[in-house]
């Protein structure tokens, strides 16, 4: 017959020198949003102290919502006769 081994739950349990096991403690961290990272962004763009002109970087610059694209939903299949329409034209 064939032993079955078990994972002993190790949890509030004693290892042999007395110590108790603990499980690790998962750290998180926020993620700033765009509006936040971009207000940083604009108070850290004067260059006037640096001596470097970036006058046509931020000429073009665009907002946000300029380059924002909508999410277009797709399907496995639909995308297989996507493909498979613009081959066989």
């Amino acid at each position: 017959m064939t032993e079955v081994l078990q994972i002993p739950d190790l949890e509030g349990e004693e290892v042999a020198d007395g110590r108790l096991q603990q499980v690790p403690i998962l750290q998180t961290t926020d993620i700033e949003s765009m509006t936040q990272l971009n207000k940083v962004l604009s108070q850290r763009v004067d260059s006037s102290h640096s001596g470097i002109d970036i006058s046509l970087l931020t000429s073009v610059i665009k907002e946000q919502s300029e380059i924002a694209e909508k999410d277009i939903g797709w399907s496995y299949e639909s995308l297989q006769i996507d493909i498979a329409k613009a081959v066989y034209k």
